[in-house]
């Protein structure tokens, strides 16, 4: 398992929560920031859980902050609707395909809670 998280749509808004994440993504120090590009976002672990345009920062070296929820504000449910799916896609291209992976590929498990874990 590289993450499980949390990921609700709400009218005009986003929830993002990590539940689990492989500790070989996260950043120790900001100067070893850990990336990965998707299609359309940027994945990082630097500092802590943010969603910021087309930038998703995973857990960093704020350990504190692991269990944070962040809610992206939307302008139209369309927008939120595709920022959702464009998320659940590179978020899956980052757990297949990030380098710095050294063990087997993992099946997928998803469910109807807004829980999904690759």
């Amino acid at each position: 398992m590289k993450i499980k998280f949390k990921l609700v749509k709400f009218e005009k808004a986003l929830a993002f929560q990590i539940l689990e994440m492989n500790e070989q993504f996260r950043c120790e120090k900001v100067k070893l920031a850990k990336l990965f590009y998707g299609h359309v976002f940027e994945i990082r672990a630097v500092n802590t859980l943010e969603l910021n345009g087309d930038i998703i920062y995973l857990r960093g070296e704020k350990v504190e902050d692991d269990n944070k929820i962040v809610i992206l504000k939307c302008g139209t449910n369309q927008y939120r609707d595709k920022y959702h799916d464009d998320m659940l896609i590179d978020l899956k291209d980052w757990a297949e395909n990030w380098e710095g992976w050294k063990e087997e590929k993992e099946e997928i498990k998803t469910d109807e809670s807004n829980v999904f874990e690759f």
